[in-house]
């Protein structure tokens, strides 16, 4: 009996601190996903980096991908340093 108990109040407050189910308030993301080729897309990240700049990931069903923040240039490619992205020339 005491160990239902135990389980049951574990249970109830394993989501009582801030991290469990809840996450901190994001801005909408307008961007859709880009696709760069016939299974190789640009995802755009839930949220806005510090600076104001949407970041992307790539994804593949079936192709190795690079693990890292793409960020969208001025011309519509994609890059890895954010001081080539849009959103950084136009702050700087």
């Amino acid at each position: 009996m005491k160990a239902i108990g135990l389980l049951l109040v574990l249970g109830l407050s394993a989501c009582a601190v801030p991290v469990c189910g809840s996450s901190p308030p994001t801005k909408p993301v307008a961007a859709t996903p880009v696709q760069l080729d016939d299974d190789l897309f640009m995802i755009p990240l839930k949220t806005k980096d510090k600076d104001d700049c949407q970041g992307w990931r790539l994804y593949s069903e079936t192709k190795m991908v690079i693990q890292a923040i793409h960020y969208q240039r001025m011309d519509g490619s994609f890059t890895i340093n954010k001081k080539e992205a849009a959103c950084y020339e136009r702050k700087n």
